[in-house]
Parts: C-alpha cells; sequence; structure tokens
C-alpha cells in the first residue's frame, strides 16, 4: 500500500511517500511553506514524485486557521482522487509519529508561525 505522509510547518514544508508492504521509501523532498498555511507547495511536491497513494496524512501547523483544513482537504482530494484523506494539526501527527501511542514527552518547537 502506498501512502504520504506530510508536516507542514509554519517555515517549511516535508512529503514522504512509502510503500508499507515493502517498508520501503519511495519519495522524500522539501520546501519552504506557503505564507498562508496553504497546500499549494505540498501539492507541487507531491505531483513531482509521480505517487499515487492510496492514503495521505496531513500535519498542519495552521490548520486552526479559518479555512485552512477545508483548503487542504480539498486540494489533496482532488490530488488524490479516491485515497482516504486526513488532516490534523501538526502537534497530533508529531505525538503519533514520535511516540507510536506510547507514554512519552513531547517537544514541539517550532517558529511558532
Amino acid at each position: 500500500m502506498i501512502v504520504a505522509a506530510i508536516d507542514a510547518g509554519g517555515t517549511g514544508v516535508r512529503i514522504r511517500v512509502v510503500d508499507t508492504a515493502r517498508d520501503e521509501t519511495l519519495h522524500e523532498a522539501e520546501a519552504p511553506s506557503d505564507a498562508d498555511g496553504g497546500p499549494e507547495a505540498v501539492c507541487a511536491l507531491l505531483r513531482a514524485s509521480g505517487a499515487s497513494p492510496v492514503a495521505v496524512c496531513a500535519g498542519i501547523a495552521k490548520v486552526s486557521r479559518a479555512g485552512v483544513a477545508d483548503r487542504w482537504r480539498e486540494a489533496l482530494g482532488g490530488l488524490f482522487p479516491g485515497a482516504a484523506v486526513r488532516v490534523e494539526p501538526d502537534h497530533r501527527t508529531a505525538y503519533a509519529g514520535a511516540l507510536s501511542e506510547q507514554d512519552g514527552v513531547l517537544v514541539l518547537a517550532g517558529t511558532g508561525s
């Protein structure tokens, strides 16, 4: 199964496309983030990857701003029709990635933008 993971911070975005069946990273890339928190920079990276994921999860720093989550869902859903798309605050995806649902402490020290 091909999945795409997105980390969209206040100053930079990163993507990773993984084949979970083979436990293999197929593509990684990063770029500066869009000033308004939008998905355009990530969509460009994903298009360049040539991937067709069945699931996409995005951790977004500015997701609480009006309209940002909807823009991300619409953009990712349009880019990958039929894929399961999840848009979450970046603190949730950071916690899940760092601790895998185990007890622990996570320090998020981004730009605060």
